[in-house]
């Protein structure tokens, strides 16, 4: 039923894939070896993962599934969360959240907390971070995750990220070791619409 419904898929999704090449060709009359009409199945199986994204696709930024993300002329950008304003997006070949949609605006934002030692939340004092819900979050058109815990018992204050949506900068007292964590590079580019405006709005693939 896996094979047929992979089989289905391939027949509908022809147009784009009409340079697809499967490893056995066979004639009218000739006899079929389980093997080879398998071997064709996987080859049609990668080739859906490739174009559609699916849970076997490696590529960064495949788009996942319904509902989704799209643009204000309704061109797919990424999958959607279940619940909330939460936004997927495909990261080495695993699905991540890599932050939200502003209710206010309809933009990209993302869900961390800056932390410093300063009482104003100068970037001198940057200490570290924590994601709210998500694994990722995107930063000067990076995607940047939780590192190492920090190594600081001292009073921090916090900030809401970015600083240019006029967060608040609170104390935070006692040991923030537990919850509060060093930025780690992913190395992967982030998709051009978390930092260029573009509106998000959701809908259903």
């Amino acid at each position: 039923m896996i094979r047929l419904s992979a089989f289905l898929f391939f027949l509908f999704s022809l147009p784009l894939m009409a340079d697809t090449q499967v490893t056995h060709t066979f004639e009218d009359g000739e006899v079929i070896s389980a093997e080879e009409f398998n071997r064709n199945f996987d080859d049609l199986e990668a080739a859906i993962d490739a174009v559609g994204g699916g849970e076997g696709s490696p590529s960064d930024g495949a788009t996942y599934g319904s509902p989704v993300w799209v643009d204000s002329s309704g061109a797919l950008l990424t999958g959607r969360g279940d619940f909330g304003t939460s936004i997927l997006w495909r990261v080495n070949g695993s699905l991540e959240t890599i932050g939200g949609v502003n209710p206010s605006d309809n933009t990209y934002t993302p869900n961390v907390t800056r932390y410093y030692s300063n009482n104003n939340c100068d970037p001198g004092g940057f200490l570290g971070i924590r994601l709210t819900g998500d694994s990722m979050w995107v930063e000067d058109g990076v995607l940047k995750t939780e590192g190492p815990l920090i190594n600081s018992t001292e009073l921090v204050y916090s900030l809401l990220y970015p600083e240019s949506n006029g967060g608040n900068c609170s104390p935070q007292p006692g040991d923030p070791s537990s919850s509060v964590r060093e930025v780690s590079d992913t190395g992967v580019a982030a998709p051009s619409w978390t930092t260029d405006g573009t509106q998000m709005f959701e809908d259903l693939r």
